[in-house]
């Protein structure tokens, strides 16, 4: 940003997101813009060998990233509708989200429409179609996602029943400033060459904090399966996905050395009942740890809810459904006692009750790829799975002594604070680079720098695959490193 210089003159515009712009630059409405608006559909359930089945973009498939529809895992839904249908998307078409949102993240992203077959997008979202003698729909991409990340979408935004509506006839009846055709198209190109070249930097520190986890998870699963002594005398475990473990240790169910409360309690607050904090679903699944530094919710609970549900250091809990098999059960570990605080929702407390067996190292097993494995072939469900109280339950668990437990928990924590530590660092350069992407952004549309003169090349290509540091390179430094 040092390097990039604003312009000559500027002008005051008038409007209250945007004090001064450069001075040919105009106010236009949005609107004035358009050559169409239609509602997306959402249609019916797909014919198996129907031509009428199309993919269905739907928010979910946004990529905020690169501003673009995600390449997999697209929705197919049957589609009857003419050919002259203003419904259907054409290359260059801008998808705004009208319809959804939340309270950190308020409707109005914004993605443009880059592929080439046939296709709609949900009822959620609505298709724009620019006048592309007037409006580059990359330059205006940019702006009103700009101004969505600013939360000036917020005074166009209308709720029913938790559900933000975006009032579109209002919202594209506001000003923009618009710089002359030319220049919105060197505008859109110098913001998708650097895009590019950040985004591709973010894939590839992405990556390597997957790398780094998997090498974390691989310590985990070697010890508490097969101890740090790898000299001692092995055994069949007697199971089959646990495969051998040092002849000395045990497998015991996990309710012969825990107790199981499966927590129903809502977040509502109702009178005559005593205000507590309530440790929800996403506080377990966002942290590995649970101390009283989480902003727990509000609400209300019976006695007997409060002495069934109250959660005490050495308490783990696991989330007990989800949307995906394959990610139930994550623990968190409750590290220091808390004040007033219960289990919520869609959650189970594991309680050690029994003298032999340490409670971090129960919570580094549940951390460990041979117990998900157990939950992950028994969730059941269509939309979203669930375990039950007998699943839990029937866990096996791997038991090595008492002091032998201690060991592990410390050889772990010793072999994976540099892993974390290496982790954090590299969020913390991805976060900042994600300040920068934004910050950009904002700069250059608003005519804060001036970009007409820098040569750039046209990028018409989002990132899928990292082409940067040779992952088993990568591994093998760090690894020497620790």
């Amino acid at each position: 940003m040092a390097k990039l210089k604003p312009y000559g003159e500027y002008r005051e515009t008038g409007l209250l997101w945007l004090d001064k712009a450069p001075k040919h630059w105009s106010e236009i409405r949005i609107k004035d813009l358009i050559d169409n608006v239609a509602s997306g559909i959402w249609g019916n359930e797909p014919i198996t060998g129907s031509l009428e089945n199309f993919t269905c973009i739907r928010v979910a498939d946004f990529n905020m990233s690169t501003f673009s529809v995600k390449s997999s895992n697209l929705t197919l839904r049957n589609i009857s509708i003419p050919n002259s249908d203003k419904r259907w998307l054409k290359k260059g078409d801008l998808l705004i989200e009208k319809s959804g949102g939340g309270e950190k993240q308020p409707v109005g992203r914004v993605i443009i429409y880059q592929e080439f077959g046939r296709a709609v997008c949900s009822n959620f979202i609505s298709k724009i179609s620019f006048n592309k003698t007037k409006a580059n729909s990359k330059f205006i991409l940019y702006v009103l996602n700009m101004l969505q990340l600013r939360k000036d979408v917020l005074p166009y935004i209308k709720q029913t029943t938790g559900i933000q509506n975006l009032d579109e006839k209002a919202y594209f009846s506001q000003f923009i400033i618009l710089p002359p055709k030319g220049e919105q198209d060197q505008i859109a190109r110098f913001l998708d060459n650097k895009l590019f070249k950040i985004n591709k930097f973010i894939k590839a520190k992405k990556r390597q904090i997957v790398l780094l986890k998997e090498l974390k998870q691989a310590i985990i699963n070697q010890a508490v399966t097969k101890g740090i002594n790898l000299n001692v005398p092995m055994k069949d475990s007697g199971v089959e996905w646990i495969g051998e473990i040092p002849e000395h240790w045990d497998v015991r169910k996990l309710s012969n050395i825990a107790v199981i409360i499966l927590s129903g309690l809502d977040k509502k607050s109702y009178d005559g009942q005593r205000q507590v904090k309530l440790c929800n679903y996403i506080d377990v699944y966002s942290n590995h740890y649970i101390t009283n530094d989480i902003n727990f919710m509000t609400a209300t609970a019976k006695e007997n809810e409060i002495m069934k549900f109250s959660l005490f250091k050495g308490d783990i809990i696991i989330t007990k459904d989800s949307e995906s098999w394959d990610d139930i059960a994550v623990p968190a570990y409750v590290s220091e006692d808390l004040e007033n605080v219960l289990c919520g929702y869609h959650l189970a407390i594991i309680r050690v009750n029994t003298l032999d067996v340490y409670k971090q190292f129960l919570f580094k097993s549940f951390l460990s790829n041979y117990v998900a494995y157990q939950f992950n072939i028994k969730a059941k469900g269509v939309t979203r799975y669930g375990i039950s109280y007998q699943h839990i339950h029937d866990t096996m668990i791997v038991i090595p002594p008492f002091r032998e437990q201690k060991e592990i928990v410390s050889f772990i924590i010793n072999q994976t604070q540099t892993i974390d530590k290496a982790i954090e660092t590299i969020q913390k350069q991805i976060d900042l680079v994600k300040e920068y992407r934004t910050t950009l952004i904002s700069e250059v549309v608003t005519g804060k720098v001036d970009v007409r003169h820098i040569p750039v090349e046209d990028t018409d290509e989002f990132i899928e695959d990292i082409d940067g540091e040779d992952e088993g390179i990568f591994v093998e430094k760090f690894t020497e490193e620790v």
